[in-house]
């Protein structure tokens, strides 16, 4: 979570008090002592400790022309601000409008352009202040204009602060706002990759674009305008506030987000980039994601989703589509990843080890051979599970009544399960026998790293991708 906090330390405000009472439920409290120097600037030194003991970042203004500063370089990207109405610690050089009371109400002036100009939700801006009259003239003017009134306003009073740092964990711990900033950090991350490469290495870095043949790239331009435009689309489609009719809003955006993978483009990594011979965890998951990634840009169009789609399931289906797409580093998550990962699931590191062996072996095959039994008379006809996976969606479009109604009621049910499942199969594929009267099912488990990307993710989606598997053994 990124915060803004507009605090000039005036009337008496003991910095260091406020940083505990604002931020004690977000923040570990017990190195302050002895990890943050008051001495030193606060807009520095608080955002070195958010850094060094958080997950969550923090931008202070002392004033309002430290606000302008940001505006002119692109820099309003928060998911939270608290602010404080009278700033005039810090006066402002060239104040928006002539007034001598300015920097007295410049918080309600940075408040104002949060709502106008960046389109900030309301839900997300608290006002921490001591000049309660102000506040209540500025309540007073948007509710005779027929306008909102500011939805949380404190106090700095000892009661206030246990209140505004609830406020302040309870955004913390929403998994749509940490879904939203980790697609947002992600598209940025890119977007960064996408300014530095060379224009003769845009193909390797970013393949899903490229033609088989990159010497037929003639425009460069164009090919990052392209991938330029993609990532906006992908940052832009989520509103700051949380949508009523959250799964049609986020089936949406997994439609644009795998849009690359459903629209026929020539290059497909798959085919032209990636190493046949790789047998490396890392080197099957970019073999076998594009698969997946179709599959699920298929359903989502048909919205062959369900009604249950949420944010764990959009944050696993973000970070397979951002490995793929673009050629990261691998190795260890980077920091961005952390807020999906933290969506998709708990670490669960004891129980990783059975999970790559016998366990896994065990509910691949009963996975497979449950959804072979409904698309396919003889499984060994369909040997790979995401073809399974197509055949099963594509009973929504039979002639027949009755096989449509237990199609779709199939799919509100299973799809999402089996997409996760799919990762699973991408990894450790199916081969069967032909030659064998009965089935005989043997899979090949791809080596996870400990503490890389793909072991962080398969140990948090785990649980989830067998889920249904494991309550029909449980009873």
């Amino acid at each position: 979570m990124k915060i803004l906090w507009a605090e000039d330390g005036g009337g008496n405000l003991a910095i260091s008090d406020a940083i505990l009472g604002l931020f004690g439920e977000i923040v570990p409290t017990e190195p302050f002592k002895d990890d943050y120097e008051p001495e030193q600037k606060v807009e520095i030194e608080l955002r070195k400790y958010f850094a060094r003991h958080s997950a969550h970042e923090i931008t202070v203004c002392r004033g309002y022309d430290d606000f302008a500063f940001l505006e002119a370089n692109n820099g309003v990207d928060f998911d939270v601000a608290i602010l404080d109405i009278n700033l005039n610690e810090y006066p402002t050089n060239e104040p928006p409008i002539p007034a001598e009371d300015f920097d007295n109400r410049a918080g309600l002036f940075i408040y104002n352009e949060l709502i106008r100009t960046h389109r900030f939700s309301d839900e997300n801006i608290a006002f921490f202040t001591g000049e309660t009259g102000t506040l209540n003239t500025f309540i007073e003017a948007t509710t005779s204009g027929m306008l909102r009134a500011p939805m949380h306003c404190f106090e700095k009073k000892k009661v206030d602060y246990k209140r505004i740092s609830a406020w302040l964990k309870e955004r913390a711990d929403s998994p749509y706002l940490t879904l939203r900033r980790g697609i947002l950090d992600s598209a940025n991350f890119a977007k960064e990759i996408l300014e530095e490469v060379d224009e003769p290495d845009l193909p390797e870095t970013f393949p899903l674009f490229a033609p088989a043949d990159p010497s037929r790239i003639t425009d460069y331009n164009a090919y990052r305008t392209r991938l330029d435009r993609y990532l906006y689309r992908i940052e832009t489609q989520l509103p700051m506030e949380r949508p009523d009719h959250l799964s049609g809003v986020l089936t949406d955006f997994l439609a644009n987000l795998t849009n690359p993978w459903g629209t026929g483009v020539e290059g497909v990594p798959n085919a032209i980039w990636e190493n046949p011979t790789d047998v490396t965890a890392e080197g099957i998951f970019r073999r076998s994601a594009p698969t997946l990634l179709k599959l699920l840009h298929d359903w989502a169009s048909m919205d062959l989703l369900g009604s249950g789609v949420t944010e764990d399931f959009v944050a696993f289906a973000t970070l397979i589509s951002f490995r793929s797409l673009f050629r990261w580093p691998s190795g260890k998550p980077l920091p961005h990843e952390q807020h999906l990962l933290s969506l998709v699931g708990q670490e669960d590191q004891d129980s990783m080890a059975s999970w790559l062996t016998e366990d896994l072996k065990a509910l691949l095959e009963h996975s497979y051979e449950e959804i072979a039994a409904v698309v396919e008379s003889d499984p060994r006809r369909a040997a790979h599970y995401l073809s399974l996976c197509e055949n099963f969606g594509n009973r929504t479009i039979s002639h027949s009544p009755d096989v449509r109604q237990e199609a779709f009621d199939d799919m509100e049910n299973h799809s999402l399960e089996l997409v996760r499942r799919g990762f699973w199969h991408g990894l450790a594929p199916v081969w069967s026998d032909p030659y064998l009267d009965s089935v005989y099912l043997s899979f090949r488990v791809a080596e996870l790293p400990p503490e890389e990307f793909l072991h962080e993710l398969a140990q948090r989606l785990a649980p989830s991708s067998f889920s249904s598997i494991l309550k029909q053994t449980a009873a």
